[in-house]
């Protein structure tokens, strides 16, 4: 996704007056999507830290209190039941794309809304780059069903 900054002068960023750089707050974030956050892949870690509640309310929390520019989420199942509504209601908008294949869990892309709007969306699938040059030696390493 390409962002830019809002052209209207009272939305723009206090730095941006002045002639001085902009600063750019961005956060990125791997959720561990809840279908992945199980004890038998993380035995070290106690149960109650894998809890999908008890990590939603601390992350949320964590954006919240940070509230940078910018939000990058990996690994989220929970966009339309919780990241979308809750960043949404804060004065965010935002993008996600779904893993390809059969997992359930996607990235997504957070920003303030009163100050970028989106210029330019272009949503990448790695197994299509794989599968559009078989012939590529390295081709395989697309095969993941990443985005």
């Amino acid at each position: 996704a390409v962002l830019t900054v809002d052209e209207d002068e009272e939305k723009r960023p206090a730095l941006l007056s002045c002639g001085r750089p902009t600063q750019i707050r961005v956060a990125s974030y791997v959720v561990l999507g809840e279908s992945n956050a199980r004890p038998e892949r993380y035995p070290y870690v106690p149960a109650a830290v894998l809890d999908w509640e008890t990590r939603k309310t601390k992350l949320s929390k964590e954006i919240l209190l940070r509230r940078p520019d910018i939000v990058c989420l990996q690994q989220i199942e929970h966009y339309e039941d919780h990241f979308k509504p809750s960043l949404h209601q804060e004065g965010y908008t935002s993008l996600f794309k779904q893993r390809t294949g059969t997992a359930q869990d996607g990235v997504g892309i957070f920003w303030l809304k009163d100050r970028y709007r989106l210029v330019l969306e272009h949503k990448i699938e790695f197994n299509n780059l794989a599968f559009a040059n078989p012939s590529n030696p390295q081709a395989h390493r697309f095969v993941r069903h990443s985005v």
